[in-house]
């Protein structure tokens, strides 16, 4: 089943930006101060751009479990969607469940942070 642009973008792209929000807001709980929290963010950006350099520059090293491994699948799905290339729905659900899990944890891991005193009234 080959699936359109608009799939790739919806079953990878939507569950991205849930993963996206879930480690700042995982990272902000656990940050002292607004410093902290910058300097943590500004490194996890640094996280997909250097998975994008990956590809371009190892493009052979990409195998089929790549595509599930949440942040380099949707940039390899959405380059192949781009590119004009097979989708296999399949895969997209898979991608989609297995980042949307992810951000799962770390919000459950930023409720446990939540439920220390130390961390709603200050340190």
């Amino acid at each position: 089943m080959t699936g359109s642009l608009l799939e790739a973008l919806v079953l990878g792209l939507i569950p991205l930006a849930i993963l996206a929000a879930s480690a700042e807001l995982f990272v902000s709980t656990f940050s002292r101060n607004i410093k902290e929290a910058h300097t943590y963010i500004a490194f996890i950006v640094f996280v997909p751009m250097g998975l994008g350099m990956f590809i371009v520059f190892f493009p052979h090293a990409m195998t089929a479990w790549w595509y599930l491994l949440p942040v380099v699948g949707q940039q390899l799905l959405l380059a192949r969607s781009a590119h004009g290339g097979y989708i296999n729905s399949k895969d997209a659900v898979v991608l989609g469940v297995l980042t949307l899990l992810l951000a799962l944890i770390l919000l459950r891991l930023t409720a446990r942070l939540l439920q220390r005193d130390e961390i709603v009234y200050g340190h």
